[in-house]
């Protein structure tokens, strides 16, 4: 069993280990046809909202959740902030290998 102070760290391990695999696919060639054709992952955008939604897996609430009291939005949590900055980390993979595929 894992004890609430561990949780973080566990999450982040998850975190660099799903960055890990999404960034092998996008780089190894998986499919080993010679051509830089394979993406991780693909996201859209669609009504304002990512539909490739990972947040529960870093522990965000789905919507809301009550903390003392008091219900907090998802997206106020620390939790989905660690969740934005996984999806800036993939984003910013994808930037730096689209501009060096080029």
């Amino acid at each position: 069993m894992i004890a609430s102070g561990e949780l973080p760290q566990v999450l982040a391990s998850c975190g660099n280990d799903l960055y890990q695999m999404l960034k092998a696919f996008t780089e190894q060639d998986p499919d080993k046809n010679g051509k830089n054709d394979t993406v991780g992952v693909t996201i859209m955008i669609s009504n304002n909202s990512i539909s490739f939604d990972l947040s529960s897996a870093f522990g965000a609430p789905n919507n809301w959740s009550e903390t003392a009291g008091k219900f907090v939005k998802a997206e106020e949590t620390p939790e989905y902030l660690e969740y934005l900055k996984f999806m800036k980390k993939l984003y910013e993979g994808y930037a730096a290998a689209l501009a060096t595929s080029k």
